[in-house]
């Protein structure tokens, strides 16, 4: 009767801890998805501006964006009276440079740049054009003036001689709807559309002159 006894209360407090064990394992998985937040992604959108009505005659080579060292990060970032902020949560689809490159060639092959092709990658012969580009600065600004996204690019074209056709920085400043990240990603993608009309009015200027 007394290993009865013994067997059976060893049989309760197994089955205690047990109990006691799953409900702190769900306690702390509740509280560990309580403080899961998910990460959001942004890319983006291509504006399609004007029709460059095939600029150049010839292959145009997108070379790789470079991007300054102190705006490579990911994540996205906002400036106010109070510093930087970086919104760890809220990141670019992709590197900084890679996002404008793919924004820029597609822009290029959508608006008839060229009556040639529209490359991202070398080719086994020397094409005609070769774009370079760095993002010196981009900033989402959060002042008490309002919201704004202010980026400055500079953008090279070079023909397959390595002269210089256009070498110029461009500098914008958009306003943003609200203080929400989206609508950072959307100011972004307009001001990179004003760039790439720009620098498309430019390559006219400059093979007008030649």
């Amino acid at each position: 009767m007394q290993n009865i006894w013994k067997y059976s209360m060893g049989t309760y407090k197994i089955l205690i801890l047990f109990v006691l064990s799953a409900f702190v394992s769900s306690c702390l998985f509740i509280d560990i998805k309580s403080d899961f937040v998910e990460t959001k992604y942004y890319n983006l959108e291509n504006s399609k501006g004007e029709d460059f009505g095939e600029i150049l005659n010839g292959d145009v080579f997108v070379y790789t964006f470079s991007v300054a060292s102190d705006i490579s990060e990911d994540a996205i970032m906002t400036k106010d009276e109070s510093g930087i902020r970086v919104y760890h949560y809220h990141r670019w689809a992709s590197s900084l440079g890679q996002m404008v490159r793919d924004y820029f060639i597609y822009e290029l092959a959508a608006g008839n740049f060229t009556k040639g092709r529209i490359l991202s990658k070398p080719s086994l012969s020397l094409p005609s054009y070769r774009v370079e580009c760095r993002i010196h600065r981009w900033t989402a600004v959060d002042l008490d003036g309002g919201f704004a996204v202010e980026l400055s690019v500079e953008i090279s074209l070079l023909d397959k001689g390595n002269n210089l056709l256009v070498n110029k920085i461009y500098e914008k400043s958009i306003p943003r709807e609200d203080e929400e990240v989206q609508s950072i990603a959307m100011a972004f993608g307009k001001a990179m559309g004003e760039v790439m009309d720009e620098f498309g009015i430019d390559t006219k200027k400059s093979l007008s002159r030649k």
